[in-house]
């Protein structure tokens, strides 16, 4: 009786099982096709009572995951989103700068345009009497820098988008946590009801590879079958049953704002900022090219928007239109104050002239203003010296106007006005550029805005007059009675100038940084609290700027702090100011930034990019840039295709040893068909056994 006892028991689990096996593997096959299944099976075990085996056990239902190819992938997932969003955005800024076409001249790109420049330079130089050349020139340098621009403001737009990138990436990040913090929930009941988890940790899993994606982290299954989730820093995301949100919030961003002074939100866990800790998943792509990336591109434009202004502005500003204007006003934001202190040269000479259109002098006068002390104070100032040696006033040739420009008229109707220093040198309070007299006050500049890419452009003068393009010099060596010959005809002495200039090398210098932002005054309280370190070729100063210190104070107390650092300052610039700082060697570079001193100041990190020191000319570091960039952008996608390959290579491993075989499981079907149909057998044979002994008693 008891063999019969055992056998039948042997039989009923055995069917119970099959047709657990037979769910199973249906389930199996109808979720083939679908992504992140993985295989499962049923876990058998033999039943054993009073020492006779009394047929097989269901001990639950499990995945057929390998966790360390599994491991593997996620990780490989969060390298591959990392480099595709590094890509992708480096793709876009290489869209931004264009490729260097293969006509020398006119093409949209930067070189290209440089090279117009040059071209249509030349070609005035040759013929300055024609004012169609003129504007020609001016056109070309217009679209020159309105590129300059425009690149700019696809850079800072680059970086908008970076910044919104990263607060959709955080949300994405906050829903992964809660999904699985949800997941984790109902494996705990289905523990607690004794049913399967294995569907369940398969969605845990999936959620847990597209939160890898979004950054990296350190995951683990507690001892009750909770995954706990910290980044890779330590800094908890989800624990206990309790997840610790990610939060971020977009700005729109232009040159000025950074993360490092604070104009940029951080990613936040609580009251922890993880921004800098985070270094992978499509997180640390965003972040990289918004505040490292982008800023080097705008870095090298800058360098390039200040080589430019540098060369154009020396040389024009010892030329003078022919015609001259009736009036040379200082350039858009150039701006005096009349108390301003001037320290001119002891053998400052400057001649005035009053030159008619045929551009022969009417009138000159040869002032000597190595006494002034100021721009437009009490005599001994450059406007009442100027004023005097015309004896006025009246006639006013010289004075400041509501913008803080000098304005120089001409004393004549029909007659324009024109300057050229004789000798000597000016230079403003604060500030230790010591320059001639036009270039001082910026009256034939013909770049304004120029210490920044984002504002560089032609003098509103020139794009309203173009024939005021200064092409040739006011002659001062002849001293005779008037008229003679001032500024002839034929003279393109400026543009030859300017010209050879755009063809000759230039140096770009990775070891001095000069701010992209000005001031209207050198020795004004700038109003600005923070720290920031330099790093110099043999070593580092840290500076601490409160509100009252302006950028002579700055650049004092740089100088001052450097010891044997090489490390040197100075102010730069009249009638608007920039803080230079100088690394002493190959580089100079700044960290540490607390507050918004370096923004204020538009110092970046980097001066020149990833360029770095070079001589080359200015057509040559614009094709530099625009090479680099798309160096990089190859470089970045090669990596790209590479980490999608190792990515997908993993996927199908893993796919391979948890996914579903339909063939396998078809056959599976057809073998725990056989088992069921024997099992059942035994069912009927123990049943008619069952029978005939009841038979046998009852007879």
């Amino acid at each position: 009786m008891t063999s019969l006892n055992v056998a039948l028991s042997s039989a009923v689990s055995s069917l119970l099982v099959i047709e657990k096996q037979m769910g199973v593997t249906s389930n199996n096959i109808a979720n083939a096709n679908t992504v992140g299944y993985s295989q499962e099976s049923v876990i058998l075990g033999s039943s054993v009572s009073g020492g006779y085996g009394t047929g097989v056990s269901d001990l639950g239902t499990t995945s057929n995951v390998d966790q360390f190819l599994l491991a593997a992938m996620q990780s490989a997932s969060t390298a591959s989103s990392q480099s595709s969003a590094y890509s992708k955005l480096y793709q876009n800024l290489q869209n931004a700068l264009g490729t260097i076409t293969t006509n020398t001249t006119g093409g949209n790109d930067l070189a290209s345009q440089m090279s117009t420049l040059e071209s249509a330079l030349t070609t005035l130089a040759t013929t300055p009497n024609d004012k169609a050349l003129d504007s020609k020139v001016v056109q070309a340098l217009g679209n020159l820098t309105a590129n300059l621009r425009s690149i700019s403001s696809q850079i800072q737009s680059l970086r908008t988008t970076a910044d919104a990138n990263i607060s959709s990436i955080v949300t994405d990040a906050n829903n992964q946590l809660n999904t699985i913090n949800g997941i984790n929930k109902q494996i705990a009941v289905a523990r607690g009801q004794g049913q399967p988890t294995a569907a369940l940790e398969d969605l845990r899993n999936n959620a847990l590879t597209a939160l890898t994606s979004d950054l990296g982290v350190n995951a683990y299954v507690n001892a009750n079958d909770q995954m706990q989730i910290f980044t890779t820093s330590g800094v908890p995301l989800l624990v206990g049953d309790g997840v610790i949100p990610i939060s971020h919030t977009a700005v729109s961003i232009s040159s000025t704002t950074s993360y490092a002074n604070g104009t940029i939100n951080g990613i936040m866990v609580g009251n922890t900022d993880i921004t800098s800790s985070i270094g992978s998943g499509s997180l640390a792509a965003n972040i990289q090219m918004r505040d490292t990336e982008l800023p080097n591109a705008q870095s090298a434009l800058d360098t390039l928007a200040q080589n430019v202004t540098g060369v154009l502005n020396a040389i024009s500003n010892q030329g003078s239109a022919n015609p001259p204007p009736s009036t040379l006003t200082s350039a858009t934001g150039t701006s005096f104050a009349a108390t301003d202190a001037v320290t001119p040269s002891a053998n400052l000479k400057i001649r005035v002239a009053m030159v008619d259109g045929s551009g022969n002098v009417q009138s000159y006068r040869d002032i000597d203003l190595s006494s002034a002390t100021s721009v437009g104070g009490p005599s001994p100032s450059v406007v009442s010296l100027i004023n005097a040696a015309f004896g006025g006033p009246p006639p006013t040739v010289a004075s400041l106007n509501g913008s803080g420009q000098l304005v120089l008229s001409s004393t004549t109707t029909g007659q324009g006005i024109a300057v050229s220093t004789i000798s000597g040198t000016l230079s403003g309070a604060g500030s230790t550029s010591a320059t001639n007299f036009s270039s001082f006050f910026h009256l034939n500049d013909v770049v304004t805005g120029g210490n920044s890419a984002s504002t560089i452009s032609v003098n509103s003068t020139l794009l309203q007059n173009s024939y005021l393009f200064p092409t040739g010099t006011l002659n001062t060596t002849n001293t005779g009675t008037p008229p003679f010959s001032g500024i002839g005809a034929s003279d393109g002495t400026t543009a030859t100038a300017i010209a050879n200039a755009l063809l000759g090398t230039q140096t770009f210098n990775s070891g001095t940084a000069t701010g992209t932002l000005t001031q209207q005054s050198a020795t004004a309280a700038l109003g600005l609290t923070g720290t920031f370190t330099i790093h110099g070729s043999t070593g580092q100063v840290t500076i601490a700027v409160s509100p009252t210190d302006s950028l002579s104070t700055i650049a004092s107390n740089i100088t001052a702090a450097a010891g044997g650092t090489g490390i040197t300052a100075k102010v730069v610039g009249t009638g608007s100011y920039q803080l230079q700082i100088g690394g002493g060697g190959t580089s100079v570079s700044f960290t540490n930034n607390s507050g918004s001193v370096l923004s204020s100041l538009g110092l970046a990190s980097n001066p020149t990019g990833y360029l770095g020191s070079t001589t080359t000319t200015l057509a040559g570091y614009a094709s530099a840039i625009i090479s680099d960039v798309a160096s990089r952008a190859s470089t970045a996608s090669t990596d790209a295709t590479n980490k999608t390959t190792t990515l997908n290579t993993l996927k199908n491993n893993l796919s391979s040893q948890s996914g579903v075989n339909t063939d396998e499981e078809t056959a599976k079907l057809t073998q725990l068909q056989s088992a069921y149909s024997a099992s059942a057998r035994v069912v009927s044979t123990v049943q008619a056994m069952f029978n005939a002994l009841i038979s046998a008693v009852s007879a």
